[in-house]
């Protein structure tokens, strides 16, 4: 395949069940295996956005310490807020192609 700036190799297999272009391989899956992952891709994306949803509302819950508040609780603070963090990005990890925004 040439693209204008250089050709690229294209190779399907002789059983047809895989294709090689430049150093990437794609293999062909059956249509129930598709509509399984499929599945298992909206659900997750779903659990993913009330996972995410429910970050936020315990991150807006947690109340700011008062401007001039005194060191220990603003320490106090910020680690709870890293606690939260930690504890969403624990359960984000364990939801497939979760990108929910954690921070």
């Amino acid at each position: 395949m040439n693209i204008g700036i250089g050709v690229i190799p294209v190779v399907l297999s002789e059983d047809g069940k895989t294709l090689r272009i430049d150093n990437r391989s794609y293999s062909k899956i059956s249509e129930s295996d598709f509509t399984a992952f499929k599945t298992e891709l909206e659900q997750n994306e779903k659990l993913c956005k009330q996972l995410e949803e429910e970050y936020r509302n315990k991150r807006n819950s947690l109340k700011d310490p008062a401007w001039g508040a005194p060191l220990e609780e603003r320490k106090a603070a910020e680690a709870q807020r890293e606690k939260l963090v930690n504890e969403y990005k624990l359960k984000k990890e364990k939801i497939a192609y979760c990108r929910a925004s954690i921070y």
